[in-house]
């Protein structure tokens, strides 16, 4: 922790010098900031294993809901879902079994609904404005994935304000997350408690319960763990509801590794199929991930041209 207050006085010299200095001062969280839909929670969907199109069985509406949020469903807003396992549903999930590289059955076999049983990012994998976005024939690229558009930060300092949500003892592995992506992009992230004056801290990381005011409502244990910003926003945001921890805990998730994962959106990766990448959207409670090749080949395309 004394390492840590040392970086946050060298942060804090060098706002001074660049006509800065930190505030409490806060800002609205926009809806533009995320690229999410509503979720509502549930509970795995194991029970619903061997559902396919023309079954009507309870609970296949939270399939339909999961799948809308994630970017494999486009229902109109408003839309009441039901539990009829129509032609749509069947299509969304040949979509989301291409995009994971699993069996493309078209039905909820056990394979598929055990992926989406499993906690994970609040972040859509197929974002609007994809082409190709819900079609299960695109044969999804195997590796890295980045943003239509390609969004990316400019060089140069970041400024992260960790806002006072976040519990004290995860202050130290929030830093070191951001810290750990500094090798592979051309990128200072200066972190700080407090937020510049006459200026938006470029990034604001908090935890939150529920609805919190970015059209993304957290839903409890286990479900959806934390989102983020693609590219260029502000937001990094964790259900403070989950059991969080600083390493392996057999039931806990690792901080570190999920804001490895959502600084990643923030820096411009999109979710990658690659199961052994840090932006694979599912990480499971214990389980431990570093940057890896994947992550590190989708940066270096991003921001250097590889």
């Amino acid at each position: 922790m004394a390492h840590f207050f040392a970086y946050l006085l060298l942060s804090h010299l060098l706002l001074l010098l660049g006509s800065s200095s930190w505030t409490d001062a806060a800002r609205p969280i926009h809806d533009h900031d995320m690229h999410t839909h509503y979720y509502k929670p549930v509970k795995p969907f194991n029970h619903l294993a061997g559902s396919r199109k023309g079954d009507d069985v309870a609970g296949v509406r939270d399939v339909k809901g999961y799948l809308q949020r994630f970017g494999y469903l486009n229902y109109p807003k408003g839309k009441a879902l039901d539990d009829a396992f129509d032609d749509s549903l069947e299509q969304a999930i040949l979509t989301y079994q291409d995009f994971f590289q699993l069996n493309k059955t078209g039905f909820l076999d056990t394979e598929t609904v055990s992926l989406m049983s499993k906690p994970r990012c609040g972040s859509p994998d197929i974002v609007p404005g994809e082409r190709g976005q819900l079609d299960h024939r695109r044969n999804y690229q195997t590796h890295y994935r980045l943003y239509p558009g390609r969004p990316r930060r400019a060089s140069g300092q970041l400024y992260v304000a960790i806002r006072p949500s976040v519990p004290a003892e995860l202050v130290d592995a929030i830093s070191q997350a951001f810290t750990d992506w500094e090798p592979h992009v051309p990128l200072v992230f200066v972190k700080s408690l407090r937020e510049p004056i006459n200026a938006a801290a470029d990034i604001r990381a908090g935890f939150y319960s529920g609805e919190h005011g970015d059209g993304s409502p957290f839903d409890g244990p286990g479900n959806v763990l934390a989102h983020a910003s693609p590219g260029g926003g502000s937001v990094l945001h964790f259900d403070v509801d989950e059991k969080w921890a600083v390493g392996a805990v057999d039931d806990a998730m690792d901080v570190v590794t999920v804001a490895r994962h959502e600084i990643g959106h923030l820096l411009g990766l999109a979710h990658s199929p690659v199961r052994d990448a840090l932006m694979y959207p599912s990480v499971g409670a214990g389980e431990v991930k570093e940057i890896g090749e994947d992550d590190v080949a989708g940066v270096t395309a991003l921001y250097y041209g590889g």
